[in-house]
């Protein structure tokens, strides 16, 4: 929420001897640009991507020492997609822990087309916010990036 307020006060100026006008809200901000916004970045899904492309690194990598270092201090009898944070844990394994849903959407999604997974695992736990934001539309059906949509972003 801290980070919101300062982008929005970057954007509408920043005075300490008077206060600015907002003009807009920031969700208004952050719509397409073909949908009346300015397409600004919402910064938690983007954080959450982030994070999700972490995730996936240590599925695809599990011989890092990194991994490793996560596995023996964090979750020693289970595997990543297995483990929960507790509030013993570091902010480090949360943020991941907060993120691996970006892997489990994903692939539930993939499971849904019938697409084959490489992942030895089930996912137990799909969330999925309300306002997530939605790339449907941004590949068509010849898995090639839809540049008309790509360039109202």
């Amino acid at each position: 929420m801290e980070i919101k307020r300062l982008c929005a006060r970057f954007w509408w100026g920043n005075s300490e001897k008077k206060e600015k006008m907002h003009w807009c809200s920031w969700p208004h901000l952050c719509l397409l640009k073909g949908n009346d916004g300015l397409g600004f970045c919402d910064l938690k899904p983007f954080n959450r991507a982030l994070l999700g492309k972490q995730c996936w690194r240590i599925l695809r990598n599990p011989n890092t020492s990194e991994v490793i270092l996560l596995k023996g201090s964090y979750f020693p009898r289970t595997n990543f997609l297995q483990a929960e944070a507790k509030p013993s844990n570091l902010m480090v394994l949360k943020s991941l822990i907060w993120g691996k849903c970006v892997i489990e959407v994903a692939n539930s999604v993939a499971i849904l087309r019938g697409l084959q997974l490489a992942i030895d695992t089930g996912f137990h736990s799909v969330v999925v916010e309300s306002d997530a934001t939605v790339v449907v539309g941004w590949i068509n059906d010849g898995k090639v990036l839809n540049l008309d949509v790509l360039s109202l972003i």
